[in-house]
């Protein structure tokens, strides 16, 4: 014979533990499943320390390479320039330009050169800053005309919930530089 006990409410399991997966289940349904659209600031920012980190690898190859070092350099100066003033909605012609003067440079740096992560990080956060700019439209061209960059998907930026690209470039830029003898932290 089977028995069978019902309980009763008072004999529930008290775990506090699937209140607080509910908690949680309930926090993430609220957040948004869209991805935020950075400010023209923040478009500012990410390629300001973009550029920083151009001039830096400027810096490190000053000495092999002179000539793509004041090149790196130029385009990485025209970049902040280009965003200086810019506003959602303009033209991107300039930003694409100086990007794509940017990557060009950056790919003619050796693969085996001591601070090639800090090139595919720099690289990385082009791309991201392009995807990023509302409204880009050359930034569908920009992209594969460089398609043979070799530090193109070399480095992974991970993003941090709450941090900015550039907080995010940034860590992964001082994590790689610590590595690299002579390379400045942004």
């Amino acid at each position: 014979m089977i028995q069978v006990q019902a309980h009763s409410p008072r004999h529930r399991s008290r775990n506090p533990l699937g209140g607080l997966a509910l908690i949680s289940l309930l926090l993430l349904a609220t957040l948004p499943t869209t991805a935020c659209t950075p400010t023209d600031e923040q478009i500012r920012a990410d390629a300001n320390a973009v550029a920083i980190a151009c001039q830096s690898i400027a810096a490190l190859i000053q000495k092999t390479d002179p000539a793509l070092a004041d090149k790196l350099s130029m385009a990485a100066t025209a970049l902040v320039g280009a965003v200086a003033n810019w506003k959602t909605g303009n033209l991107t012609d300039d930003i694409n330009t100086a990007a794509n003067v940017i990557e060009v440079t950056l790919a003619a740096i050796p693969l085996t050169a001591p601070y090639a992560g800090l090139v595919a990080i720099a690289v990385a956060a082009l791309q991201v800053l392009l995807a990023n700019i509302p409204n880009n439209k050359v930034q569908a061209l920009a992209i594969p005309v460089n398609a043979a960059n070799p530090y193109l998907e070399r480095a992974k930026i991970n993003h941090r919930l709450g941090r900015s690209l550039e907080g995010d470039f940034r860590a992964a830029w001082n994590a790689e530089a610590a590595k690299v003898p002579g390379a400045a932290r942004l």
